[in-house]
């Protein structure tokens, strides 16, 4: 008889798990695949997959097979762990493969979670800022990774990146085109995706007046309550506390789907100050404030 001797070890080319880098959320509700490509092993022989706290096996056919990876499988592993796949194979003649363990992946399925802070600092976008303001907001488990922000169905055409301390800053619109955005309660949207692929389970979502038209409301004063001259309309009086009667040619607006809230404001002091009147102090388009005035004149202006 005659005797075969092999003593050429087969080896591993390459080791590709269908995942990728990272196995997120998603990926891990599924079935995933690992296939392995192999140099000088015979069809039959059967690879071993080993690394990630389980085996698998699949079977070479033209130097390459790929192994089912069940989804319970994969969802047993453990949240943010380096994995690495190790792979062998025997040929006919006994001799292995050295072990492949080139093939690593992070399991992460964790959503990140995001949140907008404030539009334009206050919630309102008025003619002074609707051509450059801000959208500010955060994130969590999405450091470094880029935020897609709408305001008003636009988006933020510049790179928003989540910072170390997770947050994150758009500024609309100096370089998008938001011409088409009409002065309404505008709807702004952000979202995250991290580096695994993770999405939060509910983007970020809020609404901000863009308000770019100025007041038409006028405001006449009428009276003083403790005008004490001589004459009861010389608005000289000697009572330091009193009330300014004042009539608005509208009544304020409330709140609308094209305007926002409008409040009416006082000053004593030629407008060198400003207080907001009560809206007790106001009924329809009749005002009635309480004013402390200062010695000497005082110009009362709302």
């Amino acid at each position: 008889g005659s005797v075969t001797i092999d003593n050429t070890h087969p080896s591993i080319s390459s080791v590709e798990a269908d995942w990728g880098a990272y196995l997120n959320a998603a990926e891990d509700n599924s079935d995933g695949t690992i296939t392995v490509v192999t140099s000088g092993a015979e069809d039959g022989e059967v690879v071993t997959i080993t690394g990630m706290g389980f085996t698998d096996t699949c079977t070479i056919g033209s130097n390459t097979c790929a192994a089912t990876i069940l989804a319970a499988d994969l969802q047993g592993l453990s949240s943010g762990t380096t994995y690495t796949i190790t792979v062998n194979v025997d040929d006919t003649a006994g001799n292995a493969a050295t072990a492949d363990t080139g093939d690593t992946f992070v399991y992460d399925n964790i959503n990140p979670s995001i949140g907008i802070s404030a539009v334009a600092t206050d919630g309102y976008v008025n003619d002074d800022e609707d051509e450059s303001f801000t959208i500010t907001g955060f994130s969590v488990g999405a450091v470094g990774q880029d935020v897609s922000v709408t305001y008003g169905g636009v988006t933020d055409v510049d790179t928003i990146t989540v910072a170390s301390d997770g947050t994150w800053t758009a500024t609309f619109c100096d370089d998008e085109d938001c011409s088409g955005i009409s002065d309404a309660l505008i709807a702004v949207t952000a979202t995250v995706d991290d580096a695994a692929g993770n999405s939060p389970t509910n983007d970020a979502s809020t609404n901000a007046w863009q308000d770019t038209s100025d007041p038409t409301t006028t405001v006449t004063i009428n009276t003083i309550s403790s005008d004490s001259g001589s004459s009861s309309t010389d608005w000289i009086t000697k009572t330091a506390a009193g009330n300014v009667d004042a009539d608005l040619s509208a009544a304020l607006l409330a709140g609308t789907s094209s305007r926002t809230v409008e409040t009416l404001e006082v000053s004593v002091d030629a407008g060198s100050t400003w207080a907001t009147v009560a809206s007790g102090d106001i009924s329809g388009t009749d005002v009635t404030e309480g004013v402390t005035l200062g010695a000497g004149t005082s110009s009362v202006k709302f």
